[in-house]
């Protein structure tokens, strides 16, 4: 162990006395105060929770220190809140961006942040199960008639905000063409979200078959 130490001592302190030469100059160095942008990331929120504004992702951050540093100084990412998500509650949250938390290479100063908070409306979350309707459009042939329809699955359950939720009364389908029909015929159809931040309990019911069946009138 101690011959692994002691070999080479020579060039380890060329490189330590090449290394303080180096940061003795980069202190030296003109100080410089610029912007940079930061990436934001709303993360360890409350499971029960969902978010329901447009948060903003950037920040702007003040920052001050030698030239060198600067143009190679990449933003760090944000995680909000800072160690304060025991204070999050259904509604509007302002969540404080402490510049002392900014994570930053020696060398660089954080000033100040803008903006200094970021607004976040939460809602709780439900699941609700609604009836699936297709939406059709046009007209069949002339003599012809949309006699039913059957859809599979029938319901699917969507997760999303209470509020939101609360009202929905059904899912509705992408657009399905009747123009000219003369016969029945079956297509796969994409659901339509009932609302904002609302996705599918299963990602398998996203989309539903819909039989089309097509009659002559009077039959």
């Amino acid at each position: 162990m101690r011959r692994l130490l002691t070999s080479h001592w020579q060039l380890k302190l060329v490189s330590l006395l090449l290394a303080a030469v180096l940061w003795a100059v980069v202190m030296k160095e003109e100080k410089v105060v610029t912007m940079v942008h930061a990436p934001v990331e709303l993360t360890h929120l409350p499971p029960d929770l969902v978010v329901t504004n447009e948060v903003e992702g950037l920040v702007s951050v003040k920052i001050r220190g030698a030239k060198s540093l600067i143009l190679s100084f990449v933003p760090p990412q944000i995680e909000l809140p800072q160690g304060q998500s025991h204070r999050l509650r259904v509604g509007e949250n302002y969540l404080p961006i402490d510049p002392r938390q900014i994570p930053t290479p020696r060398g660089i100063e954080v000033l100040g942040v803008t903006p200094s908070s970021l607004r976040v409306v939460l809602e709780r979350i439900m699941e609700k199960e609604l009836p699936v309707e297709p939406r059709l459009e046009g007209l069949p042939a002339p003599g012809f008639r949309v006699k039913r329809t059957i859809v599979t699955p029938a319901r699917v359950v969507v997760r999303g905000p209470e509020r939101t939720l609360r009202v929905a009364s059904r899912i509705i389908t992408e657009p399905i063409s009747l123009e000219g029909k003369r016969e029945s015929f079956e297509q796969m159809a994409d659901l339509e979200s009932p609302g904002n931040h609302v996705s599918w309990k299963d990602e398998d019911c996203s989309r539903v078959k819909v039989l089309v069946e097509i009659a002559r009138e009077g039959m």
